[in-house]
């Protein structure tokens, strides 16, 4: 390897697996443009390569939405959202080692869902056999780690077994950068531990970058690298997890995230309780300000969502 080439490859591993900076997201409705609903706004993340993310929330928090961002789902303004140093909707063949383990099905990125495919009579074996036979080696290991037997037949399994093949579909091809939407409900505690343990060799042997959005923690406390906090689509905090784990209240991952989300759940509640005064004095509602990458009609598309005509 030439000095240059050694240059070249420093620069590449310095990279970060993610980027997004001052990120606003709104969803459509593709029946009224002018009804718009914010999803994200204001988002600031980086991420180096080889960190562990836990991304947390409520429900409705904008965890999905990210995830689904960061995996190329939805349209963004290229220099928001950098992804392996690509942009992560316009660089499709650059995001090759992204993976998103979601609740849908896609064979551009390894995306695993609860589909027709998983439910079908179809052994585990004949599943994406062409994969299956390029990564054999994973495969093995995968099997092994998430206690699948290839002659499984995938009308006759239980929910957790179609899961553990849902995700060992999706973890064939090696990835750089892994994005995990609550894909764990179905394993029980074993099969999780080992998930977790076989994420974290990756993360470290391979240098693999992993954003998993949870509420489920048992087993994740010393997992993640990074801690990321969203609350109404916005990011609260953004913190190293060895800096919560110094503060003096800190009694554990589970005890951390109940005392953010029930501090959440109380300024809701008081910002709930202060429009509906608010509302009985003001007859007509007054709507909030949004802020969309785009004007409502973009060649066809929308901000999040592909529109389905052109006007």
């Amino acid at each position: 390897m030439t000095e240059l080439d050694a240059q070249v490859s420093d620069a590449v591993k310095e990279v970060l697996a993610v980027k997004i900076t001052n990120l606003n997201f709104c969803y459509n409705n593709p029946y009224d443009l002018n009804s718009q609903e914010q999803a994200l706004s204001g988002v600031d993340l980086e991420l180096p390569r080889g960190s562990r993310c836990l991304l947390l929330g409520a429900n409705g928090a904008g965890k999905s939405t990210l995830l689904r961002i960061l995996a190329g789902k939805h349209m963004h303004q290229k220099d928001e959202v950098l992804v392996l140093g690509q942009p992560a909707f316009y660089q499709t063949l650059g995001l090759s080692g992204v993976s998103l383990l979601g609740g849908g099905w896609t064979r551009t990125i390894a995306f695993a869902g609860n589909n027709i495919p998983y439910q079908a009579d179809i052994k585990v074996g004949d599943m994406m056999a062409d994969l299956q036979k390029e990564f054999s080696e994973r495969r093995n290991e995968l099997y092994t780690i998430l206690e699948i037997d290839p002659s499984w037949r995938m009308h006759q399994v239980s929910d957790g077994q179609r899961r553990r093949v849902q995700i060992m579909l999706g973890l064939l091809r090696p990835f750089k950068l892994l994005l995990i939407d609550e894909m764990t409900v179905d394993l029980d505690v074993l099969a999780r531990r080992s998930f977790l343990s076989y994420l974290e060799k990756e993360s470290n042997a391979r240098g693999a970058t992993i954003v998993y959005a949870t509420h489920i923690f048992d087993g994740l406390e010393g997992f993640a690298t990074d801690i990321v906090l969203l609350e109404g689509g916005k990011m609260v905090r953004n913190c190293k997890y060895d800096e919560i784990k110094k503060e003096p209240s800190y009694e554990g991952l589970y005890g951390f995230i109940v005392s953010f989300l029930e501090q959440m759940l109380v300024e809701r509640q008081a910002k709930e309780k202060l429009k509906k005064e608010s509302d009985i004095n003001k007859p007509q509602e007054e709507k909030s300000e949004v802020q969309p990458f785009a004007t409502p009609i973009n060649c066809g598309y929308t901000p999040g969502r592909m529109m389905g005509y052109f006007k």
